[in-house]
């Protein structure tokens, strides 16, 4: 996650070139009408817990409320493992999640990157 002047975005530094996902602010330092917002899915092994540890957090709540419906319905997450490697289970990812945003509610999430190892 990362907060510029005009935006706040995810970005993806180990893409060439880089890439970033992102909702953007008005001169006024508000953010402007949004029409998709994006959201972070994490899965990773915490040694410390010897368990999974799993985060989902968007730029907004739209995305911060798509990443809960992932992450709750198998069905979406059925859809990206159908893509992932071979062992993903033993694996971390990351995942960005995009939603459009229609009359104040987000709609249904998809996967934009993910990003296994």
């Amino acid at each position: 996650f990362e907060r510029f002047p005009d935006r706040l975005a995810i970005a993806d530094r180990r893409a060439v070139p880089p890439k970033e996902w992102a909702v953007r602010y008005d001169a006024n330092g508000t953010l402007t009408a949004i029409d998709e917002d994006y959201a972070l899915i994490s899965r990773l092994w915490d040694p410390a817990t010897e368990s999974v540890v799993v985060i989902g957090a968007g730029l907004t709540s739209y995305g911060t409320f798509a990443a809960s419906e992932f992450l709750t319905n198998p069905n979406y997450m059925e859809a990206m493992v159908r893509q992932a490697p071979a062992g993903w289970k033993s694996k971390n990812l990351q995942a960005v999640i995009a939603t459009r945003v229609m009359n104040g509610s987000s709609g249904p999430p998809r996967v934009a990157a993910s990003y296994f190892w």
